[in-house]
C-alpha cells in the first residue's frame, strides 16, 4: 500500500473525530452532533480511491497467475526439419548424383560358392535387399524400380579369362522376377568391374538388380544368379571355353 494512500487514510481518519457540531440548549447544555459520513464528500472521493486501488490489485493479480501458469513448448522434431520420415545421407542411396530414399533393407550374409568349372571359381558373400522410394532406373523406357538387390560376388580364376561379366548377370526371384543387372554410378558400390580376368587375380565387385515390385523385403527369400564366363582358345573343339554360371541363392 502507498504511502499517500495511507496518509490520505489518516488525514481524513482524524477528520471523522474532529468534524462535529457543538450545540447548546437554553439551559446552558451542550451537545455535539456528529455528520453522518455518508453526508460528507470526501468519504465518497475515498471510496472511489479504494475502488479502484483494489480493482488495480486484482487485476494485476490475474495477469501474474496466468504467467506462471504458462506451459512451455518444446521443439518437435516436425518443426526442427527432423522428421523421421525426412530423408538424409543415412538413410538414401545415390544413385546417379540423385538420392534415393530407403525405406527398409536387409543384408544377408552368405556363403555360396560354384567350383564346377575349372577355370574360375565363384563365391558370393553377401546380398542387401532394399525397399526404396519409386525411383526410375530405366531413362529410356521409363521403369521405375521399387527395390534392389545387390550382391558382393567375387571372380578367382586359374587361367586368363576373357569377356566374364559377372556385374551383367541375370536373377530370377522367388516371387517370379526376372531382371538384368544395371551399372548406374552408386556411392559406396563398386560397379562395372567385369571384362577380361588374368590369372591369379581375385576380382570382386557389387552387382545390382533393380526390382519393379517390392512390398515387403521379406517377399525376397531366393533367387537365381546367372552370368556367362570364357576363356579364349585356338582349339575350336574345345567345348568347355564357354561356362554359364547358374547359383541358387536361399535368403535364410
Amino acid at each position: 500500500m502507498s504511502q499517500e494512500f495511507l496518509h490520505l487514510l489518516e488525514n481524513n481518519f482524524l477528520g471523522v473525530i474532529n468534524y462535529v457540531k457543538k450545540i447548546q440548549d437554553e439551559n446552558g447544555n451542550t451537545f455535539v452532533e456528529v455528520k453522518p459520513l455518508y453526508k460528507r464528500w470526501w468519504i465518497w472521493v475515498l471510496a472511489v480511491v479504494v475502488i479502484i486501488f483494489i480493482f488495480a490489485a486484482l487485476s494485476g493479480g490475474s495477469d501474474d497467475t496466468k504467467e506462471s501458469n504458462a506451459t512451455a513448448h518444446t521443439t518437435t522434431s516436425a518443426e526442427k526439419g527432423n522428421s523421421k520420415n525426412r530423408t538424409d545421407n543415412s538413410n538414401s542411396l545415390t544413385i546417379d548424383y540423385n538420392k534415393v530414399p530407403i525405406i527398409s533393407e536387409k543384408t544377408y550374409k552368405l556363403s555360396v560358392s560354384d567350383t564346377t568349372w575349372n577355370s574360375a571359381s565363384v563365391s558370393i558373400s553377401s546380398a542387401r535387399v532394399i525397399k526404396v522410394k519409386p525411383f526410375e532406373y530405366n531413362s529410356e523406357s521409363g521403369k521405375k524400380a521399387e527395390g534392389l538387390i545387390i550382391l558382393n560376388v567375387a571372380v578367382k580364376p586359374s587361367r586368363d579369362l576373357t569377356a566374364t561379366f559377372p556385374d551383367q548377370g541375370t536373377i530370377i526371384t522367388n516371387d517370379g522376377q526376372q531382371q538384368e543387372a544395371i551399372m548406374p554410378s552408386m556411392k559406396g558400390v563398386t560397379t562395372n568391374w567385369g571384362g577380361d580376368i588374368a590369372n591369379g587375380a581375385n576380382k570382386s565387385g557389387d552387382v545390382i538388380f533393380p526390382l519393379e515390385k517390392l512390398n515387403n523385403i521379406s517377399d525376397i527369400k531366393s533367387l537365381r544368379y546367372k552370368f556367362n564366363a570364357s576363356y579364349d582358345t585356338d582349339d575350336y573343339e574345345d567345348e568347355n571355353s564357354n561356362h554359364n554360371y547358374d547359383l541358387t541363392i536361399n535368403l535364410d
